[in-house]
C-alpha cells in the first residue's frame, strides 16, 4: 500500500488513477490472506489462492460494509482504466482512494496489531493519516471530463451507492455557511459530524487560474533552469508538453483540451499558461541524465 500511495503522490508518474486501484487491491488481497491463513483456513481454491471479490463476499470477512463497498468501487474503477486512458485526474476519485488508505491502515491494526499501523510511514496528498482540511479544499480544483464522469458513474454503481455510506466508503465532510465579514464567505467543516462538534473555521477565496497555472512558457524554462539544467530551453518544453499531452497541438480545433494538473488554456488571449506540477515534472526529468535523453529524442506525432 506504501506504493500506491507514493506512486499517487509522485509528480514523475502520469497514470494515477490507473496505477493506484491496481497495487491498493493487490495490498488488500495479501492483507486477507493472511488473516484466513492464520485463522488455518484455506486460500487455495481450484488451484488458485482465493481473489479480494471471493474473500470480501464470505460470512466471515472481518470488514465492514462500508469497507467492502470502497473495495467494491476501487475494484471496478481498476476494471475500467484496464481499457480506458484517462487524460486528467478526476477529483471524484480522491476520496474513495483516501479512504481506502485509511481502511487499510485500519485494518493492519486491528487484525494484527498496532505495531504494524502505517499511519507514521507517509504524510501527503493520500496519506495514513487524516487528510488536513487545506488539503481537501485542494480536492476541487479541477473539472471532470465527461469520460471520468461515465466511469464515476459505473464505479457509482459497481458498490451500488446509495449516499447514506460511512466515511469508510468515500472519504468525506460535512459543511455550512455561516455569516461572513466584508463577504467573505466563511465555511465550517464537521469532518462526518452532523452535530456541529469540533468545528474548524477558515475563510475561502475564489481561485483563479493565473494562481493555478501562473506560469507562462518562457517562466517555466527559466524555472527549470534555476533548478540545475542550464542546457533546457524552449524546443525541450515543446518536446515534453507533446509527449505528455499537457495541451494540444496548435491550430488544434479543441485548444482546452488541456491536462488541468498541468497546463490551462486562455480563451481571452489564445494562450497557455503552466502549473506548479509541471514545472516539478520537468524538473525532475532535467536533472536525470536519462529521462532528459529521452525527452530530447522525443519523436512528436505530426
Amino acid at each position: 500500500m506504501i506504493a500506491a500511495v507514493q506512486i499517487f503522490n509522485s509528480p514523475s508518474f502520469l497514470f494515477k488513477i490507473q496505477l493506484f486501484p491496481v497495487i491498493s487491491q493487490i495490498a488488500w488481497t495479501y492483507l486477507l490472506h493472511e488473516f484466513y491463513i492464520r485463522k488455518s483456513i484455506n486460500i487455495i481454491d481450484d488451484g488458485r489462492s482465493l481473489l479480494l471479490g471471493q474473500m470480501i463476499a464470505r460470512h466471515d470477512c472481518p470488514l465492514s460494509e462500508d469497507v467492502k463497498k470502497n473495495l467494491i468501487a476501487t475494484k471496478e474503477l481498476r476494471d475500467q482504466v484496464e481499457h480506458t486512458t484517462l487524460n486528467s485526474l478526476g477529483r471524484n476519485f480522491w476520496p474513495i482512494f483516501q479512504a481506502n488508505c485509511l481502511n487499510f491502515d485500519q485494518a493492519l491494526r486491528k487484525l494484527f496489531g498496532e505495531q504494524v499501523g502505517l499511519n507514521d510511514e507517509l504524510s501527503v496528498a493520500i496519506q495514513f493519516s487524516k487528510m488536513d482540511l487545506h488539503g481537501l479544499s485542494k480536492l476541487q480544483k479541477y473539472d471532470i471530463s465527461p469520460e471520468i464522469e461515465a466511469i464515476d458513474a459505473a464505479v457509482s454503481a459497481a458498490a451500488n451507492e446509495n449516499g447514506n455510506e460511512g466515511a469508510a466508503y468515500k472519504f468525506k465532510v460535512n459543511f455550512t455557511f455561516e455569516k461572513a465579514v466584508k463577504g467573505d464567505s466563511n465555511i465550517v467543516f464537521n469532518e462526518n459530524n452532523p452535530d456541529g462538534l469540533n468545528r474548524q473555521t477558515f475563510l475561502t477565496t475564489k481561485v483563479v487560474s493565473d494562481d493555478l497555472w501562473p506560469y507562462k512558457p518562457n517562466d517555466v524554462v527559466a524555472r527549470v533552469k534555476a533548478a540545475g539544467n542550464t542546457t533546457f530551453n524552449s524546443h525541450h518544453h515543446q518536446l515534453a508538453w507533446k509527449k505528455f499531452g499537457a495541451r494540444p497541438a496548435s491550430g488544434s480545433k479543441k485548444p482546452k483540451a488541456t491536462k488541468k494538473d498541468y497546463c490551462q488554456y486562455h480563451t481571452a488571449h489564445g494562450d497557455y499558461t503552466y502549473s506548479d506540477k509541471w514545472v516539478e515534472l520537468l524538473i525532475s526529468i532535467a536533472s536525470n541524465d536519462e529521462e532528459f535523453e529521452k525527452l530530447k529524442r522525443h519523436k512528436p506525432k505530426t
